[in-house]
This record gives C-alpha cells, structure tokens and sequence, in this order.
C-alpha cells in the first residue's frame, strides 16, 4: 500500500515537473520568436482599426529607425509622430501641435514595443489555437496598465495589440502589412507640419 501511495506522488510530482518544463521551453521558444521578429522588422507600414469605448477609427502605422507614425482617418484627422523621449501631436482639423514627452503615457508603450528588446523580458506568453499572444502589466503615471499583444503563428505576423486601463479596453487590430515601405526622409521629423 504504501509502495503504491509513494509511486503515486512520484508520478504526479513527475508529470507536474514535466509539464512545467514544456511550458517552459514553449514560453522561451515564443519569446524567441518574437524577439527575432522585433529584431528583423527594422521597418514597415499597416493598416489598423482601433476599438475604444464602442468607438471605432482606421488609421495607418508606420515603424521607422527608431521613430514611429501614428495618422487616423478622416473624420479624426491626427496624426503622432514619436521616438524615445519626445512625441507629436498633430490635429489637422483644428490646426494645433502639441509636443510631449512619453515617459508618463501610451506613447511609451508603443515604442518599447517595437525598438526596446528588453520590453519582453518579464512578459507571460500564451498560447491561443493559431494565434500566441503576451502580456504583461506596466506603469505608467503611477497607473497599472495591462497589455497583450497577440501574433499570428505561421508564419510569425503582428495582429493585436489591447491595452486595458482601469475600466477602459482599447483593441487595436493589425491589418495589410507591408515590410517594404518607402519613406520619405522627412516622413517621421517632429518638426512643426504648420511651419512647413
């Protein structure tokens, strides 16, 4: 009897050993993954559609050499222009720049992402059908701020991105992707568009 209680710990503590290790090795091969990913993709331009308290807006992504453009449709009409520690902000509309900084906003997030290979250090990643996703909480002005960003598994394709803050859920989905854009060299400048 006691043989039997005994092989049964054994093989529980050995099939929960085992499985912890799978999933590790699926987590680091994921990481990988991405990390690569970020690493290859020095440039490109895409198309998104982005979801926020039941409002809906299209706009184009652009990720340069370490800057990233940001323009939303009409009737919207604002563009971001942001690199490590500045950003811009263009209403069209209304004829206004602002300029920030992006340590204490979103601005933040969005470079990490796509110029900090770090920003997946302490990440948890998941596995959803043909779809693998991380997230990962992180602070920004003293809030919590979760975020998930969901690939594509075959081949390894950005898709969504949500951001959940407090109550507030922005989804953003990633579509068209080109990884050959051509660039103007002006294109991501954060000088004033109204002085131009």
């Amino acid at each position: 009897m006691k043989f039997k209680i005994v092989s049964l710990v054994i093989l529980s503590l050995s099939i929960f050993f085992l499985n912890s290790v799978y999933s590790k090795t699926i987590e680091e091969t994921y990481r990988e993954k991405v990390f690569n990913y970020i690493k290859k993709v020095e440039e490109f331009e895409s198309r998104f559609i982005q979801i926020q308290e039941n409002e809906v807006q299209n706009g184009s992504f652009y990720k340069g050499n370490n800057r990233i453009r940001i323009i939303y449709d009409e009737p919207t009409s604002i563009e971001f222009v942001i690199k490590k520690n500045n950003a811009m902000y263009f209403n069209k509309n209304l004829q206004e720049v602002q300029y920030f900084g992006t340590k204490n906003n979103n601005a933040k997030i969005f470079f990490d992402l796509f110029n900090d290979l770090s920003f997946l250090d302490d990440a948890n990643f998941k596995n959803a059908s043909s779809m693998f996703y991380f997230y990962k909480d992180i602070n920004v002005d003293d809030e919590a701020i979760e975020i998930k960003v969901y690939f594509e598994e075959s081949p390894i394709l950005l898709r969504r991105i949500d951001i959940l803050e407090g109550e507030n859920i922005t989804n953003i989905y990633i579509n068209n992707i080109n990884f050959n854009p051509d660039f103007d060299k002006d294109f991501f400048s954060l000088a004033n568009p109204l002085l131009k």
